[in-house]
């Protein structure tokens, strides 16, 4: 079964993701609340298909993040940003 992180900090549309990811899918969903998280786990789990999350969380600029650290560490990992993309994002 495929694995994807979710990071998204709206509930509704969290819940509204989640389901059909998992239901229409068949995805493994693993929710993280920020991108640290998030790269701890890819550091132990190397291996996860897909990130969907929201380009900004609070202050953070968690799909630059995101990007930056897969670029970095050369994963295979897609990754889908929702909301506005920053121009800077390699």
């Amino acid at each position: 079964m495929a694995q994807v992180v979710l990071i998204e900090d709206n509930e509704n549309l969290r819940d509204l993701i989640s389901i059909n990811l998992t239901t229409y899918v068949g995805v493994e969903l693993i929710e993280r609340k920020t991108a640290k998280e998030a790269t701890d786990l890819l550091s132990i789990l190397p291996s996860i298909g897909l990130i969907v999350c929201a380009n900004r969380i609070a202050s953070e600029q968690t799909g630059k993040l995101l990007a930056k650290y897969i670029i970095e560490n050369n994963l295979d990992t897609s990754l889908i940003i929702l909301g506005d993309m920053p121009k800077d994002v390699p």
